[in-house]
């Protein structure tokens, strides 16, 4: 708990320290948001890359390009990016049963809709036939 012989209310404050203190949490708030710009800016360039040529998981190293056509073969070199790779991921997740993998690359493709309240934890085997219903255009 605080002390609160030391704390002082904003009201009994003067003009001046009030002006100073709205200075600094707005340097804050501008500090933040340049960093988080500068952020998602990194974020963006990174996913526009073209993606490693190998990668190695705990099966040992293959070319994910190869990966990526053998799966999608009419995706030409130009339009592989990180995106596409991460994309290419959740779908082999997907199809594993990674049933979190299905809601976001639904998610992502603008299919998804939950079906319940969002404060309950999700039940991804009814969210599934619903998504599955979604596609198929049922109810």
């Amino acid at each position: 708990m605080a002390n609160e012989s030391n704390l002082i209310p904003f009201s009994q404050r003067t003009p001046e320290e009030r002006k100073a203190m709205a200075a600094k949490g707005n340097e804050t708030i501008a500090r933040n948001k340049k960093l988080r710009s500068e952020l998602q800016f990194a974020a963006k360039a990174i996913l526009s890359m073209p993606p490693a040529k190998v990668i190695t998981n705990s099966k040992g190293k293959f070319h994910l390009k190869d990966k990526i056509k053998e799966m999608f073969p009419e995706f030409h070199d130009g339009a592989l990016s990180n995106r596409t790779a991460i994309l290419y991921i959740l779908m082999r997740a997907s199809l594993k049963g990674n049933m979190r993998a299905v809601e976001i690359l639904l998610n992502l493709a603008g299919e998804y809709e939950p079906a319940q309240d969002s404060r309950k934890p999700p039940d991804y085997k009814q969210n599934l036939l619903v998504m599955v219903n979604q596609i198929m255009g049922g109810k």
